[in-house]
């Protein structure tokens, strides 16, 4: 649990900093009355998507996440194997040992549980990296939408300036 914490603070501060880094960086430019400067891009939703699963700190934090769910369960199936191990190495040992070997977790039940973990790690990898994915998809569409209705109605605010300065009446 508790590296699975520090993984995940790990991760946050590499998105935080992947975010400023990319802010920084790149051709375009923001100049400080928020002008866009370089040619346009015409960037369709469906690309938009793409770019953003598989670039960017979100995509590599998703990444990440996969590669630790997938190291969590290789570590279940160590874990079980070693406690495997550990019985048929005590089979038809005295009393004493086998009691040692209960207290210390060596059972057949937690070898049991272990590898019910780790089954249950193994199928959850692929959802979860899915789920990471969809969430991407999910904020990318909310941005792109958001543009959108901001450039719109961007334009029909200097429609209605222009409308206004035409009908204007100066004395």
């Amino acid at each position: 649990m508790m590296k699975r914490r520090i993984l995940l603070t790990a991760l946050a501060a590499l998105v935080i900093l992947g975010a400023g880094a990319a802010s920084f960086s790149g051709e375009r430019a923001i100049v400080p009355d928020m002008n866009f400067v370089g040619d346009p891009i015409d960037l369709s939703l469906v690309k938009a998507v793409e770019i953003m699963q598989t670039t960017g700190s979100r995509a590599e934090a998703a990444a990440l996440n996969k590669a630790a769910d997938e190291a969590v369960a290789r570590g279940y199936k160590e874990s079980a194997k070693s406690i495997s191990d550990f019985l048929n190495a005590i089979k038809g040992a005295s009393i004493s040992v086998s009691s040692a070997a209960e207290e210390s977790g060596m059972t057949e039940t937690n070898e049991k549980i272990m590898k019910m973990r780790r089954d249950f790690a193994k199928e959850q990898v692929a959802s979860n990296y899915q789920a990471e994915l969809n969430e991407i998809e999910a904020m990318t569409v909310q941005v792109y939408y958001g543009v959108l209705r901001r450039r719109k109605t961007s334009r029909s605010q200097r429609t209605t300036c222009r409308i206004k300065k035409r009908f204007m009446i100066t004395p």
